[in-house]
C-alpha cells in the first residue's frame, strides 16, 4: 500500500504542490521561517541533535505549548515543522521569532530523506493524528525514535475508507511510542498494530495549554456584555441565526468562524435573517461597532473573544464537524453550551458533564433557551463556570507531569 501511495502522490506533485503554495501564501502573517543553514550551523556545534516537532496546524501547535515551553527552559535543541498557514501564524503569535520552525513538505520519500537529512534529528515529536507514511517510514530507516503525543482519534480517522487504513496499518506500528488522550485513542492505535506495551494513556494536553491560558489572560477585544459562538461553521447558521433573531434578550452576539474563508456566507445568512451584522476587520471595529452579531474575519483572535464573553457556544457541535476544544473557556470561568456532536473531545465531554461543569444541547434553540436562563439569573451560569475552571485546573498540572517525565523533559 504505501508503494502505491507513493507513486499516487509522485503523480498528483505538481498539482498538491502548486494547491499547498496558494493555501500558505496567506500565512505566516508576520514572519517568514528563520534561515535554515544558520540553524544547521548551530545544531553542528551543539551537544546535542535536535528534536523534531511537527505540528499540522493551529491545535496541535496549542497542544504542544507546554513541551515547546519545557525545551526552551532545558536549552533542548529543536526545530518545528508546520503545514497549515493558521499553525504558522498560531506559533508566531504564541512565540514571535523565538521558535525556529519551517513548512512540513509534501510527503515524498524524497522531500522526507532531505528533511531528515538536513535536521539529523535525536528525536521525531508529532503531535495528535500526524500519520504521513513516508515521514513515518523515513524517521524509521534512519533510526530516528518517533513518538506520537497526545495521540487522538478523530471523527475522519474512524470514518476513513478502508484502503486508508491499511495503509495506516503498514505503519502505524513504527511508532516507538504512542502517548494517548484517553483509552478509546491508545485502544484505536492497538487495533492498527502498535503493542500495547509501547502506548500510554497520559490525557490530553491541552488542559495544560489551557491552564497557561488562565495564567495570563489576553487582552479582551470588546467590553460590553456579549454571548459568543466559538469556532461556528457556516452549516450551523441556518439554524442559529433565524433563531438569534428571535431573541432580541440575547443580543448582541460574536462569532467566530473555524473558517475565515466562510465569512462573507455567514455575513449573507445573518443579514437573511434581518440581523444588523458587521464583519470585524480590526480591534476598533471591534470595540465599536453597533450590530447585532459581530462576525469576525481575522484569524487568531478566538482567544480575545473568549476572555470577554457572557457565556460560550461551541462550534461544530451543531453539525456533524465532531466539536471543538472548550477548555480554554472553561480555563477562564466562562460558561459553556455544546452541541450534540463532540466526538473529537468525548472524553473531556463525558468529565465536565459527570462534574455539572458544560452544559449540551440538541439544538441551538435550546441552547439559546438556557442562556436566557442566565441572563435571569447569572448566579446560575456563574456557579457552572467556576465549576469548569476548578475542574480544569485540578486536572491540568498532573498531565503536563505525566508528558514531561514520559519524554524526559
Amino acid at each position: 500500500m504505501r508503494a502505491a501511495y507513493s507513486t499516487l502522490l509522485a503523480l498528483l506533485s505538481p498539482w498538491l504542490e502548486s494547491r499547498l503554495q496558494r493555501a500558505r501564501q496567506g500565512g505566516p502573517r508576520l514572519f517568514s521561517p528563520p534561515d535554515f543553514s544558520a540553524l544547521e550551523t548551530r545544531w553542528k556545534t551543539a551537544e546535542k541533535r535536535p528534536i523534531w516537532l511537527h505540528c499540522a496546524s493551529a491545535g496541535e501547535v496549542t497542544a504542544a505549548q507546554p513541551l515547546i515551553q519545557r525545551l526552551q527552559q532545558t536549552g533542548t535543541p529543536f526545530y518545528v515543522t508546520v503545514f497549515s498557514a493558521n499553525g504558522a501564524d498560531k506559533l508566531i503569535q504564541l512565540y514571535g521569532e523565538q521558535v525556529p520552525w519551517g513548512w512540513l513538505p509534501l510527503d515524498t520519500r524524497g522531500n522526507m530523506r532531505d528533511l531528515l537529512q538536513r535536521l539529523q534529528p535525536q528525536h521525531l515529536w508529532l503531535l495528535e493524528s500526524e500519520l504521513w507514511p513516508n515521514m513515518l517510514a523515513s524517521a524509521h530507516a534512519a533510526g530516528v525514535p518517533i513518538t506520537l503525543i497526545n495521540a487522538r482519534v478523530g471523527g475522519r480517522n474512524r470514518r476513513a475508507p478502508t484502503l486508508l487504513r491499511r495503509l495506516w496499518r503498514e505503519v502505524v506500528p513504527l511508532f516507538d511510542r504512542v502517548l494517548a488522550r484517553g483509552q478509546e485513542d491508545a485502544a484505536w492505535f492497538e487495533q492498527l498494530g502498535v503493542p500495547a506495551e509501547r502506548i500510554a494513556v497520559l490525557g490530553n494536553l491541552k488542559w495544560y495549554s489551557a491552564r497557561l491560558l488562565a495564567d495570563a489572560s489576553p487582552q479582551p477585544l470588546r467590553q460590553v456584555p456579549y454571548h459568543l459562538f466559538a469556532s461556528a461553521y457556516v452549516e450551523e447558521m441556518d439554524a442559529f441565526f433565524p433563531a438569534i433573531a428571535e431573541r432580541k434578550d440575547l443580543l448582541p452576539w460574536v462569532v467566530v468562524p473555524r473558517r475565515t474563508r466562510d465569512v462573507d456566507a455567514m455575513v449573507r445568512k445573518a443579514e437573511d435573517a434581518d440581523l444588523r451584522v458587521c464583519a470585524v476587520d480590526s480591534d476598533e471595529t471591534a470595540r465599536n461597532a453597533e450590530a447585532d452579531c459581530l462576525i469576525e474575519t481575522r484569524f487568531g483572535n478566538l482567544t480575545r473573544w473568549i476572555a470577554g464573553a457572557h457565556s460560550v457556544v461551541m462550534g461544530g457541535s451543531f453539525a456533524p464537524f465532531g466539536g471543538h476544544n472548550f477548555l480554554e473557556a472553561a480555563a477562564l470561568g466562562l460558561p459553556v453550551i455544546t452541541g450534540p456532536d463532540m466526538g473529537d473531545f468525548e472524553a473531556e465531554t463525558a468529565l465536565f458533564l459527570q462534574q455539572h461543569a458544560l452544559l449540551q444541547t440538541e439544538t441551538p434553540e435550546k441552547a439559546l433557551d438556557v442562556l436566557s436562563t442566565w441572563v435571569r439569573h447569572p448566579e446560575q451560569g456563574e456557579a457552572l463556570g467556576q465549576r469548569a475552571r476548578a475542574l480544569l485546573h485540578a486536572e491540568a498540572e498532573g498531565i503536563a507531569r505525566r508528558y514531561f517525565d514520559a519524554l524526559n523533559l
